[in-house]
């Protein structure tokens, strides 16, 4: 299972801390209304002034996520607005499937194909702690990247995809079980005794539990960041793609064709 934190976030206007300007509309409207309540002839009129005045509090207070209950009403209004039936095949009352998944298939095992028009290739960017760094290792690595990206040519264009991910422990499950063969090897040879192993044995068994725990049921998340490249020509991602990256980032990351990730969400939805 994977969390993909999306990659399109609004840059919201603050006058003040956590105050927005659609926050301020909305204050200045409750503080009209109670106005012209108070003013009104309306029989009661304090009353539906002091109701009015909490109608917009109510709104104002952030619920789900600290998102504030008017903005949660108009997502729920927007949700219900939207397309929600989608079909691979054309079928009445069915959008295309295009519209949600613009990527169709794997072309020759490293290109993810956008309906035959233009092509990606994905590399894998491990993470570093710039801040951990010294000044000569931070400039470098900014300079190396930097130089990555302005080999784009004209026809191409780059993305960054980050995906929360779960850790894969299967190569440090198969250690283990590794050295406890070897154990059992020990014993038959002779050089340890079945008490050795016994004691031994009740370790390894606390390990490979534990490990098995953080591999399938309490899993492990981490940050995973992805670079991927569009073109149009094959041939020329080709080109680009593996000289660029994998001899500019070869210091700081770890360059991948397709990541699993992609073709198994990919195979999953067609």
């Amino acid at each position: 299972m994977q969390r993909f934190i999306p990659r399109k976030t609004k840059v919201k206007m603050q006058f003040l801390k956590n105050i927005t300007l659609s926050d301020m509309i909305l204050a200045l409207i409750a503080i009209i209304g109670f106005i012209l309540f108070l003013q009104s002839n309306l029989p009661y009129k304090i009353y539906i002034a002091i109701a009015w005045l909490a109608l917009f509090v109510s709104l104002w207070m952030p619920v789900a996520d600290g998102i504030r209950l008017y903005l949660t009403i108009g997502l729920a209004f927007r949700f219900l607005a939207l397309k929600k039936k989608f079909s691979k095949h054309l079928m009445r009352k069915y959008s295309p499937m295009t519209e949600i998944i613009p990527y169709d298939s794997i072309v020759e095992g490293r290109f993810i194909s956008y309906q035959r028009e233009y092509y990606a290739q994905v590399i894998e960017i491990e993470p570093v702690e710039f801040f951990m760094l010294n000044d000569y290792k931070q400039n470098l690595l900014i300079n190396t990247i930097g130089n990555a990206l302005k080999r784009l040519t004209e026809t191409q264009q780059a993305s960054i995809v980050k995906i929360n991910k779960a850790m894969i422990f299967d190569k440090y499950l198969l250690a283990e079980e590794r050295k406890y063969d070897g154990l059992m090897e020990l014993q038959s040879e002779g050089e340890m005794t079945a008490d050795e192993i016994e004691v031994r044995s009740e370790i390894f068994e606390a390990r490979l539990d534990y490990l098995r725990t953080i591999n399938e049921d309490d899993r492990i998340y981490k940050d995973a960041y992805y670079l991927v490249v569009y073109d149009k020509d094959k041939e020329q991602l080709e080109i680009t793609t593996p000289h660029k990256f994998n001899t500019n980032l070869s210091a700081h990351s770890t360059s991948s064709r397709i990541d699993s990730i992609f073709e198994s969400q990919l195979r999953q939805r067609l």
